[in-house]
């Protein structure tokens, strides 16, 4: 179905919704497929630095050195003052995850998972 393109927020459409619309009978199994597909996509993502899935485009880390100062709330609201992380072990660098889109694809935005993010900050810890 195509959806003509609106400044209204898109709806949620997760894994487990995918499952059920799937026209597949073992609903678990293919979720847990599709799960480990990107388990090791994101894995390859982080050690080669880009992965391209087809259809989907490619996905690439970013590097970019900021202005803006990131708070660590953790630290600020035990020492009781505004505390900032400073980065050092990367330089001042900060690292995300993007994703060239291809042309067919409009409606999908791409966030990815909290294991990826960690997995990605260990990388940049223990590799510098």
């Amino acid at each position: 179905m195509v959806r003509k393109v609106s400044n209204k927020p898109k709806p949620f459409y997760s894994l487990t919704q995918a499952a059920k619309d799937s026209k597949f009978e073992d609903k678990t199994t293919y979720k847990k497929v599709v799960e480990e597909i990107f388990k090791v996509a994101g894995q390859k993502l982080i050690y080669k630095n880009r992965v391209s899935l087809a259809g989907l485009g490619m996905f690439y880390l970013t590097a970019y050195k900021s202005s803006k100062k990131l708070v660590d709330f953790g630290m600020t609201k035990k020492l009781g003052k505004t505390i900032y992380y400073t980065n050092f072990h990367s330089n001042r660098v900060r690292y995300k995850i993007s994703w060239g889109k291809s042309i067919r694809i409009k409606y999908y935005l791409f966030k990815p998972y909290r294991f990826l993010n960690r997995e990605l900050a260990k990388k940049i810890i223990n590799d510098d």
